[in-house]
């Protein structure tokens, strides 16, 4: 991802069955947008704080003089241009610090905790999650993410969030949870 924008005009599916959305994601800070929010023309439109990186936490990242603390809140976006591919397609998130609302096209695809511009609005949570959502070919894909933290000493996207077709979504789901079936088994012995 550069300067929020992903090309997959040269992705091939069959090859790359899921990828990374990790690179520099459109940073809103102190602002929880919604999909509203960019459909504003001219000087209402929002404009990005900075360009974070994704994965990283933001705490203590510097933007226009000013260090990030890790409390607080912030919107994340990305435009995933030229979907080679007609389909359902799903995105898999492990670890937003420490609640987070993502939404696709518009829609509301994921909701862990409560992000809140107050601590007393607010609703920890983070736990692995999937979604899926239909895209026709040619399509751009609209991400936002909206994040806050009260609770922890870092905050932000601290893992790679992964994009795919959803039959490799869902497949890298399953796996993972053998896995930790398996790990569990090993210490239960």
């Amino acid at each position: 991802v550069q300067s929020g924008v992903l090309d997959l005009a040269g992705w091939d599916p069959e090859q790359d069955k899921r990828i990374k959305l990790d690179g520099e994601w459109e940073f809103y800070w102190d602002q929880l947008l919604t999909p509203d929010s960019f459909r504003q023309q001219g000087a209402d439109k929002p404009s990005p704080s900075a360009y974070m990186k994704v994965p990283s936490g933001w705490g203590g990242t510097v933007i226009h003089g000013q260090r990030l603390p890790a409390r607080g809140e912030a919107t994340y976006r990305i435009v995933l241009r030229n979907v080679p591919i007609e389909g359902v397609f799903g995105l898999k998130k492990t670890n937003i610090w420490f609640s987070s609302v993502i939404y696709v096209d518009g829609q509301r695809l994921l909701e862990d905790g409560k992000p809140a511009g107050e601590e007393a609005a607010y609703r920890s949570g983070n736990k692995p999650q999937i979604g899926f959502f239909h895209t026709d070919q040619g399509d751009d894909i609209e991400i936002i993410i909206q994040v806050a933290n009260y609770d922890y000493m870092n905050a932000g996207i601290p893992a790679s969030i992964y994009f795919g077709e959803q039959a490799a979504i869902a497949d890298s789901q399953q796996r993972a949870l053998a896995y930790g079936i398996s790990i569990i088994a090993v210490l239960a012995a």
